[in-house]
């Protein structure tokens, strides 16, 4: 067999495997039927950001949260640690002609660990999306954290 008949079938070779390739990675975005469907079988999120002393309101449920303390056991940003840590967060959850009842809810951790994680309250989830700012050594006062809450109905 001549050089100049195996080069072509190499390079052949070569762009059929390129081509089945490509074929298995698509960045693609989803179709607009795919983004119906998975819209469809999803609840609503509605995103609040909390502060200590500025509770968050969603009126259309007729709910109130209020950010009333915060257990930041999150690895400090001057320290270098083996775990990034867990924080709670510490919620007053009512709604119109319910009784109100605190919840917790923390930044994820595993399963194993215990920590608290989402909540729930008269027919909703909540879950802590983000917690600002970082921990430090001395701690940040509990008027500068910003807890970034998700709610939804189950």
């Amino acid at each position: 067999m001549s050089a100049a008949v195996s080069h072509p079938r190499l390079f052949a070779l070569l762009l059929l495997s390129l081509g089945l390739a490509t074929a298995c990675v698509s960045d693609a975005p989803p179709t607009t039927r795919d983004t119906a469907a998975q819209t469809s079988t999803q609840t609503a999120e509605h995103t609040l950001v909390l502060m200590h002393g500025r509770p968050g309101e969603i009126p259309s449920e007729a709910l109130t949260l209020a950010l009333t303390s915060i257990k930041d056991g999150r690895c400090p940003t001057e320290v270098q640690c083996l775990w990034a840590g867990h924080a709670t967060v510490n919620l007053q959850v009512s709604k119109a002609g319910l009784a109100p009842q605190t919840v917790t809810i923390g930044t994820p951790a595993p399963a194993s660990m215990g920590f608290p994680g989402e909540a729930s309250y008269e027919g909703y989830r909540i879950r802590l999306i983000r917690l600002e700012p970082w921990n430090t050594q001395d701690g940040p006062a509990l008027s500068a954290y910003r807890a970034t809450v998700g709610v939804s109905k189950l």
